[in-house]
C-alpha cells in the first residue's frame, strides 16, 4: 500500500490517479475534503481527511507533498516504524521512467502547455498519460491514463527537477522572482534548468522558448536535438494574426515554410507562445500538424487558467500570483475588454515571496483600473515579522488606485457595490481568491454564469 500525505494537491492528486490506474493499492489523506478527494475515492483509493499516524497501517510507502512539513505526524511514525519517506518528485521520477517520457518546465505557462501539448497529442492518436498541476476540462481531471507517452508538467520551483530525468523536454521560460525563496541567484536557478536539460538522451529533444534568453541558452548544455520556438527566432514561429474576443489567430511556420492558422481560443500573446510550444513538441514527435491544431482549436481550457465565470460583467479568475504572470493576464484581459473598467482583485501568496518581489508588483497592474490587494495565502510559511500585504500596497498607490482589504468576504462585498454593465472583474492569486469570483458570479450574474 502506497499512502499519500497531501493528497489532495495539485501534482499529487493527478500522480495518484495514474497510480491507481495501474493497478496499485493506494491511500491518502489531506486536510480537508474536495472534488480531487471525491474523484480518487471513486477509482478506489482509501480516502481520509486530518492527519492521523494510524493512517499508516499496511504502509509500505509514504509519498509527501512539498507543502507537508517534515515534522508532521505521519512523516515523523513513519520514519520511526522505517517506511520509506519519498518526496513527490522522486515518485514522479519513478513513473517516468517506465516508459518515453515527456517533461514540461519553466516558472511561466507550464501547465498550459503541458495541457496543450496533451490534447494535440491525444488527438494524433499518441494517447498520452498525463499529469497536470490543473484540473483540465479535456480530462475533467489534473491526470489522463493513457498507455502512450508520458507528458508530465515538472516543478523547479524547489530544485527537485534536478531529480526528474526524461527522454524529452520543453522549457517555457526561466524567471528568478517566482522562487526567489528557494533560488538565491540566477546562477542557481540556471544550474538547476541546465542539469535538467543535459540529464535528456541524446536519441531525445529538447523544446527551448527563443524569447527569453536564459532559456534558449540552454541549447549550449543540451546533448539532444533542439527545436526552438518564439515569434522572432527559432524553427517554429507564430506570427498573431488578429483578436477576436477570446481568441487569437496565429500563423505557424516550421523552418520558414508556412504550415497553417492556428484560432486558439486562449487569449493573449504568452497563450500563443505556450501553443506554438505544444506544437512544436508534437512536431518533434511526428505529431500531424493539421490534427494537433484541430485539437487546440477545441480545447476546453484548465481550471484557474483565464477561467471565465460570468460574461457580464466580465468576471474571470487567474492562477497569476507573481509580476510576470499577472502582467501577462491583465495584458490580455485588456486585449479582450480595450474600453472596459478593470476591477482587479489579488491576493499575494506566500509571506517569503511576498518579501522578496514586492517592488516589482508596483506597475504589474497597469492594465487595471482599479486594484484590490487582500491579505497574504500563507499556504504552509509562517509569518515573517514586517511581512504584509500592506508592502504590495504601498509600492502600487504612486501608478494606480488601490485598497486593501484583507478578508475575501469583505472584498466580495466591496466588489458586489462598484461592480456595474460592461466592466470586468478579474481575482487573481494562487490561494482560494477564487472564491471572490464565485461569489460574486453567484450574486451578480445568477445563471448567466
Amino acid at each position: 500500500m502506497i499512502h499519500f500525505v497531501g493528497i489532495g494537491g495539485a501534482g499529487m492528486c493527478g500522480l495518484a490517479e495514474i497510480l491507481l490506474s495501474e493497478g496499485r493499492k493506494l491511500s491518502g489523506c489531506d486536510l480537508r475534503w474536495g472534488r480531487p478527494l471525491e474523484r480518487l475515492a471513486a477509482l478506489g483509493a482509501r480516502v481520509l481527511v486530518g492527519h492521523d499516524p494510524a493512517h499508516l497501517e499496511g504502509c509500505e510507502l509514504l509519498v509527501v507533498s512539498r507543502a507537508v512539513p517534515p515534522t508532521q505526524e505521519e512523516i515523523v511514525w513513519a520514519r520511526r516504524l522505517g517506511i520509506p519517506v519519498w518526496p513527490r518528485a522522486r515518485m514522479l521520477a519513478e513513473l517516468l521512467r517506465a516508459r518515453f517520457s515527456l517533461g514540461v518546465a519553466g516558472t511561466h505557462g507550464k501547465t498550459t502547455t503541458t495541457a496543450l501539448t496533451a490534447t494535440a497529442l491525444a488527438a494524433a492518436g499518441y494517447d498520452p498519460c498525463v499529469l497536470v498541476g490543473a484540473e483540465v476540462r479535456e480530462f475533467c481531471s489534473h491526470a489522463r491514463a493513457g498507455k502512450g507517452p508520458v507528458v508530465a508538467e515538472v516543478d523547479e520551483s524547489d530544485g527537485s527537477l534536478r531529480e526528474v530525468a526524461v527522454n524529452a523536454a520543453v522549457v517555457t521560460s526561466m524567471d528568478l522572482s517566482d522562487h526567489a525563496d528557494h533560488y538565491r541567484t540566477w546562477s542557481q536557478l540556471q544550474q538547476t534548468f541546465a542539469s535538467f536539460i543535459r540529464a535528456v538522451p541524446s536519441e531525445g529533444f529538447v523544446v527551448l522558448c527563443g524569447e527569453i534568453p536564459e532559456v534558449a541558452a540552454l541549447a549550449e548544455v543540451s546533448r539532444a536535438r533542439v527545436f526552438r520556438y518564439g515569434f522572432g527566432t527559432g524553427e517554429v514561429r507564430a506570427r498573431i494574426l488578429g483578436r477576436k474576443g477570446l481568441q487569437v489567430t496565429f500563423a505557424v511556420t516550421v523552418e520558414g515554410r508556412e504550415q497553417g492558422e492556428v484560432r486558439l481560443p486562449l487569449p493573449g500573446a504568452h497563450n500563443v507562445l505556450n501553443a506554438t510550444g505544444a506544437l512544436a513538441a508534437g512536431l518533434a514527435l511526428g505529431a500531424p500538424f493539421e490534427l494537433m491544431v484541430q485539437a487546440l482549436e477545441r480545447f476546453q481550457g484548465i481550471s484557474r487558467r483565464f477561467e471565465v465565470h460570468c460574461s457580464d460583467p466580465l468576471v474571470v479568475d487567474d492562477y497569476a500570483h507573481n509580476p510576470v504572470k499577472v502582467r501577462a493576464f491583465l495584458r490580455a484581459l485588456r486585449e479582450v475588454k480595450p474600453d472596459a473598467r478593470i476591477l482587479a482583485v489579488f491576493q499575494p501568496h506566500r509571506y517569503s515571496r511576498t518579501a522578496t518581489t514586492y517592488a516589482q508588483f508596483a506597475q504589474a497592474f497597469d492594465d487595471a483600473d482599479e486594484l484590490v490587494v487582500t491579505e497574504i495565502y500563507p499556504a504552509d510559511e509562517p509569518p515573517i515579522p514586517g511581512v504584509s500585504a500592506q508592502l504590495i500596497v504601498w509600492a502600487v498607490q504612486p501608478y494606480r488606485p488601490v485598497v486593501w482589504i484583507p478578508d475575501l468576504e469583505g472584498v466580495a462585498e466591496y466588489v458586489r457595490g462598484r461592480l456595474r454593465s460592461g466592466d470586468v472583474l478579474a481575482t487573481m492569486g494562487a490561494g482560494d481568491v477564487w472564491k471572490v469570483a464565485r461569489w460574486v458570479t453567484e450574486s451578480l450574474c445568477g445563471e448567466k454564469g
